[in-house]
């Protein structure tokens, strides 16, 4: 049997060598979630794969095994982020109903906490989220200059 050296194409090694690195960063992010308690089981699921996926990258330079590593590490990206601001999201969602909660029970000082929580949180959603949060958050910001 006959093995056959193919030549290797630097610009691309140096090409899969960088999403190898950015999988490893990917990685770190998503452990520090762990951490601090999200869920990133669909991350770590996605992940697997791409060291498969580089490795036929590595065997056939084609540009299509390529593009479907950088496809699937702007997937892992966008899955992170949505594990980042889905859980803002919530907890967003949960500071608009405690602050709601403390107005009706008479608490405007605890109220108003709550709100200037619910703003930092609300500054780093991204614009469709905050579309949807801004007709509660506006009533809350009535609601506490009335009292």
């Amino acid at each position: 049997m006959v093995v056959l050296k193919l030549p290797k194409d630097e610009k691309k090694e140096e090409l899969l060598d960088s999403f190898m690195d950015h999988l490893n960063e990917l990685k770190e992010e998503a452990s520090g979630l762990r951490k601090t308690g999200y869920d990133t089981k669909m991350v770590d699921i996605m992940m697997v794969d791409v060291p498969s996926y580089v490795k036929l990258a590595r065997a056939t330079y084609l540009q299509s095994d390529i593009d479907k590593v950088k496809s699937q590490l702007a997937q892992i990206r966008h899955e992170l982020d949505l594990v980042k601001t889905g859980n803002d999201f919530d907890e967003a969602l949960e500071r608009i109903k405690e602050t709601y909660e403390l107005l009706r029970n008479g608490k405007k000082k605890d109220a108003a906490a709550k709100y200037r929580q619910l703003t930092k949180i609300y500054k780093n959603l991204p614009e469709d989220l905050r579309k949807t949060l801004y007709k509660a958050s506006f009533e809350l910001h009535s609601q506490l200059q009335k009292q």
